[in-house]
């Protein structure tokens, strides 16, 4: 599917074909079974075929649900079809007269009989099957006699653009509600009428059974949008991935092998650049990405240096980055093992030896027994990893001759489209280039762009036993064809080393152009023009991602452009396309506020600013921070950004005290003390928040210095150091109570009731958090009235429990309930979480443990989705009492443990309750 899918909203997540039927709801499930074996040498279209059924149903408004079966096994299928019940099974494969091609779980070729096929049917709900492959009529024979409804198969042999048309009629028919029968007809009169089809009248489907006069679903009468599910894990791998394998089915056949049983759970791969070690590790992270439901985790060393852990994980949402970074390690570790994990860690070559030593420690503590992998990629053997990896090392060599003959017949155009153009040095070209893949690809768009063999041929003798050297000439003849057809494609190379290997088109737009022209104007037009020069040249890749188009360069390349290009323009010229990098984000910033889309691309971001750093342009830097974190509530200073905030904000520190700008440091060390209090570093918050009131009360900044008096409060009372808190808080609230700022006087009062509930003064709580709660009410503040409410509801409820009057519970379950459904009408899910779990805990003081359960398990749900490990490790204690009550104590004592040792890798207080508990369970 491509991008605008994902945009739409339509691309839904889901780890598993059960998952994505669940998650479909009142929908039109169709099953895909779409089969790519890589020993297939005849290749399939099946992504074509797959977008042209989305648009029909879209067009037509069809409440669909296309869900991909992933692996395409004749297991999982057995699987899948016995566990849920689908209205279409659309099969986009092979067949040979009786048989069905599916795949084996190592990738390669799977042919299943008619009659095994047919097995995988009875008693299921399947009203129709599609068999959308060549000669299909005898399987869809076996298929109907076993129980199937309908069944719409073929006849004779199927062209690939043929069998996207059957299948765009298909839907287009069945989206009117029309039967099985209806749509035969329509796919008849469409393939008749068609050009081109007029010729192959013996390329028919026939339509098999006796439910194909019945509409499929005549209860699916409300319109909407189809939804894809292409059933993959979360992961982040790149988008560029080789169209086909034929000439890497052993080595992907001994990787899937090594993954299921190899020596260790981690592999290596060696190889020289360009030979296809990340190709290859990223087939086989995509083809068995069905093992990994944990997520796949994808890093290039040569992108991310130093090794950082969160930012390998960073795309799981777990949260590490609200993590300190003394627990970050522990907690990713508990992750880690929670389930099947593939961690793929490219360029190792890169790796310092204390990098390569902090991967090893790692690895080596990572619990993998629920099936936890990792692909370790480098250009040259490293002795560091060979106790961690053992015997599962796989070298990446050169193609076979069969492969590199047919890579460069596909190059240029196909086989006939080569031996015009090479003749009898067809074979000759794969030996000169030593079968490596990426100096075929170079020698062959060398010949597209024009140049003659007989001078490609002599270069390629020159440098012989040379392959790197050959890329390099290559890479130049190339690039000077490309640049004399698009002048501007060089002025795009040129400043192309100022990003990593990957960037946002926009980027460099920009960048090369000193703005980014409108799509009107003649500037992007060339601008389209030289990109597209350098993508047919292969120099370039191109595509799709959430956040827009994306460019990526092979390593190689970016080589090249580093060492050749860029050395070679004038040190003004290379600080104009650093700076201009840097303006890049401050005029996205401020043009329309797209910083979240930002987040994406940080790796670039964190280059420019870098870059800037050493150019010593603090002034843009200054202006980048104060969009990215000068204001309180922007995204960076929100949860889950934490890591991504502090590294810009010790830069806009440095700026600030470099253009001695005293005020604005003022608000960095405010928002730097507020990253570190989420963190849980309560004394480093002490440090920069205190800083911070300091510099505020010399600027005479009122409105700073009671933010900051504020935050100096919460961090004394996380400090447990009270009465210094106590101070800071009345302070603000004397401060605001003279400006008349209600408000702020509201988050005071709030903060001193919650500091007397700690300190056990539950009459002073009560006073203080009611008057907070009529300046909430006053202002018309939906969600610090929710906070008060809950906070009175603690109060409330521990009195009760002090007066041992369970009737007195009731007031505090009113002011749960008040809280709880202003929450909800803000979407608060975190103010939810806690929120419920207080009701679950009242019932279970008042005896009634099925309400308990329930509110538990809402809160838990929550928490679950928002991965909040604090609500999980409490909800997973207060369940396993509940079980204990009701007499679960193996259960009980099983949840109890799993909550402790989450406590004690989140290093919190309920660690503590839970030993207590375990040692007198009650």
């Amino acid at each position: 599917m491509d991008a605008s899918h994902h945009q739409r909203g339509s691309y839904r997540p889901a780890s598993s074909p059960i998952e994505a039927w669940e998650r479909a709801g009142e929908r039109l499930r169709i099953l895909l079974v779409v089969s790519s074996p890589i020993d297939e040498p005849e290749r399939l279209n099946a992504e074509l075929e797959i977008q042209e059924i989305y648009r029909q149903l879209l067009w037509s408004r069809v409440p669909a649900a296309l869900i991909r079966l992933h692996p395409p096994t004749w297991r999982s299928l057995q699987t899948t079809l016995h566990a849920r019940p689908f209205d279409i099974v659309h099969v986009i494969s092979h067949a040979r007269d009786s048989e069905l091609q599916l795949e084996k779980e190592d990738g390669s070729t799977d042919w299943v009989s008619a009659q095994d096929l047919a097995a995988l049917f009875r008693q299921t709900q399947v009203r129709l099957v599609v068999l959308n492959n060549c000669s299909s009529e005898y399987l869809g024979d076996e298929l109907v006699l076993n129980g199937v409804p309908a069944v719409i198969a073929t006849t004779r042999q199927l062209a690939n653009d043929t069998a996207t048309l059957l299948a765009s009629a298909l839907y287009a028919s069945l989206a009117r509600g029309s039967s099985a029968k209806e749509a035969l007809e329509f796919i008849q009169r469409t393939l008749q009428r068609e050009p081109g089809q007029c010729s192959r009248q013996g390329e028919v489907v026939t339509l098999l059974g006796p439910g194909a006069e019945e509409p499929l679903r005549p209860g699916l009468v409300n319109p909407g949008e189809p939804e894809y599910f292409p059933c993959e894990p979360p992961h982040n791998l790149p988008l560029a991935r080789a169209r086909n394998f034929r000439d890497r089915v052993s080595e992907l056949q001994r990787l899937a092998e090594l993954l299921s049983n190899g020596p260790t759970p981690f592999i290596g791969l060696l190889g020289l650049a360009g030979s296809g070690k990340s190709t290859l590790a990223l087939e086989l992270a995509h083809r068995a990405s069905w093992r990994f439901t944990r997520g796949i985790a994808y890093i290039s060393l040569r992108r991310t240096r130093p090794f950082d852990l969160v930012s390998l994980l960073t795309h799981l949402d777990w949260g590490l980055e609200e993590t300190s970074a003394r627990r970050q390690r522990a907690l990713a570790l508990y992750e880690m093992a929670r389930g099947p994990l593939l961690l793929v860690l490219d360029d190792l070559e890169e790796a310092s030896s204390e990098e390569a030593q902090d991967i090893c420690d790692l690895l080596s503590a990572w619990d993998t027994s629920l099936g936890g992998r990792a692909l370790l990629l480098m250009r040259h053997h490293r002795p560091e990893f060979d106790q961690l990896l053992q015997t599962n090392w796989l070298t990446v060599g050169q193609l076979p001759a069969q492969a590199a003959c047919e890579l460069v017949e596909e190059q240029l155009g196909g086989r006939e489209a080569a031996r015009a153009r090479l003749g009898r040095h067809l074979p000759e070209l794969p030996r000169l280039c030593y079968y490596h893949p990426k100096l075929l690809t170079l020698a062959t768009s060398a010949l597209q762009r024009g140049i003659p063999w007989q001078e490609l041929a002599t270069q390629l003798r020159q440098l012989a036993g040379k392959p790197l050297r050959q890329m390099e000439q290559l890479l130049h003849l190339t690039i000077t064809r490309v640049i004399a057809e698009s002048p501007l494609a060089g002025q795009l190379l040129d400043c192309w080393p100022v990003f990593a290997e990957t960037t946002a088109e926009a980027a460099w737009r920009f960048v090369q152009a000193g703005r980014l022209p409108l799509t009107t104007d003649r500037l992007w037009q060339q601008q389209n023009e030289a990109l597209e020069a350098l993508q047919y040249a292969t120099i370039l890749e191109r595509g799709e991602t959430p956040s827009g188009p994306q460019c990526r360069m092979h390593p190689l390349i970016s080589d090249y452009l580093r060492l050749h290009r860029w050395n070679e323009l004038s040190q003004e010229r290379r600080t104009e396309y650093q700076r201009r990098h840097l303006q890049y984000y401050i005029e996205v910033c401020k043009s329309n506020r797209e910083v979240e889309r930002l987040l994406y691309e940080w790796d670039d971001i964190a280059l420019a600013i870098e870059q800037a750093q050493h150019l010593g342009l603090w002034e843009e830097l200054l202006t980048l921070a104060e969009e990215l974190v000068g204001v309180e509530g922007l995204p960076l200073l929100k949860r889950h950004q934490s890591k991504q905030a502090l590294q810009i904000l010790q830069v806009a520190l440095e700026a600030s005290a470099r253009l001695q700008q005293p005020a604005r440091e003022a608000v960095f060390l405010l928002h730097r003390g507020i990253c570190y209090y989420r963190l849980a570093e309560y004394q480093q918050a002490y440090q920069d928040v205190a800083s911070s009131l300091q510099l505020a009360r010399r600027q005479g900044n009122e409105e700073l210095i009671s933010a900051a008096e504020l935050e100096l409060g919460r961090v004394c009372y996380r400090l447990m150091r009270y009465e210094e808190a106590e101070q800071h808080f009345a302070t603000v609230h004397a401060q605001a109570t003279s400006r008349g700022d209600q408000r702020r006087q509201a988050d005071a009062l709030h903060e001193l009731g919650r500091l007397a509930y700690r300190r056990r003064q539950l009459e002073s709580a009560l006073r203080f958090l009611n008057e907070a709660l009529q300046l909430w009410e006053r202002l018309g503040d939906q969600a610090g009235l929710a906070r008060t409410l809950h906070e009175q509801g603690r109060v409330h409820h521990e009195l009760a429990l002090q007066s041992q009057t369970p009737g007195k519970l009731d007031e505090a379950e009113a002011l749960y309930l008040r809280s709880l459904m202003l929450r909800q009408q803000l979407s608060d899910h975190l103010g939810q979480e806690a929120t419920l779990h207080q009701l679950g805990l009242l019932a279970f003081h008042r005896g009634d443990l099925q309400q308990a359960g329930s509110y538990y398990a809402q809160s838990m749900r929550l928490a679950r989705e928002l991965n909040d490990r604090f609500w999980i490790a409490h909800n997973q204690f207060r369940s396993a009492r509940l079980l204990w009550r009701e007499g679960q104590q193996q259960e009980a004592l099983a949840q109890a443990q799993e909550a402790l040792a989450l406590c004690q890798v989140l290093g919190i207080s309920l660690q503590r309750e839970i030993e207590d508990w375990l040692q007198t369970p009650a």
